[in-house]
């Protein structure tokens, strides 16, 4: 069952005892969660992009492939790349990898990479093909404005989410900047416990703490 924001605005505004808002709006809470949500989902793309590969919330951008054309439009929203693949209108090949700017324009170069702000694929395409290009990416999550709206990955995280809350609602009543970092074990410990479960490889990422700041 889906996580709503009205399930987490209970949970923190009664560790908060606040359940009038008198002293939290909603829309204060409603930033605190969408501040929670960002931190999960930069974290997650940062360090372990297959983790969107096991849930429905990665995002696909279809482009259509056209002769001698190598570079394509990057999706809105775009954070992190997790797979990209061509086909030649029978079946889609093994996903490319990432390439250097040293292979950018290499005739027998195969993969892709970012290059003025869009995505270069090689080889060159060399025919027309709907739909020939597929780029599977993490993006920047939408933010939730409504009790009823469906937190992202709330179901995995949703724990996280209302403690992180909680610990923003503390820090503006105490001005204790240091509160926030006790969730931050919460996070790598739920983190951990979904790439076992999912049984997914752990990349070496950046320290979690250094993507606490918003």
């Amino acid at each position: 069952m889906a996580t709503t924001v009205s399930t987490l605005v209970d949970l923190i505004a009664f560790e908060l005892k606040d359940t009038a808002h008198t002293n939290y709006s909603l829309l204060e809470l409603y930033a605190y969660i969408n501040k929670a949500v960002r931190v999960v989902v930069r974290h997650l793309a940062l360090t372990n992009a297959e983790f969107w590969l096991s849930t429905s919330e990665s995002q696909l951008d279809q482009r259509n492939l056209q002769n001698g054309v190598s570079d394509y439009p990057m999706p809105t929203g775009w954070l992190r790349t997790i797979l990209v693949r061509t086909t030649d209108g029978t079946s889609f090949g093994e996903p490319l990898d990432p390439i250097g700017l040293d292979q950018s324009n290499m005739s027998n170069a195969r993969g892709y990479l970012f290059l003025a702000g869009q995505l270069r694929i090689r080889p060159e395409p060399s025919a027309d093909v709907v739909n020939g290009l597929e780029h599977y990416y993490v993006a920047l999550p939408t933010a939730v404005a409504a009790l009823t709206d469906v937190v992202l990955l709330g179901d995995y995280f949703g724990d996280f989410y209302s403690q992180f809350a909680v610990a923003l609602g503390r820090i503006r009543q105490e001005e204790n900047p240091a509160a926030i970092m006790g969730v931050v074990g919460l996070l790598k410990k739920q983190v951990d416990q979904q790439i076992a479960m999912t049984n997914l490889p752990q990349d070496i990422g950046p320290e979690l703490e250094l993507h606490t700041t918003i």
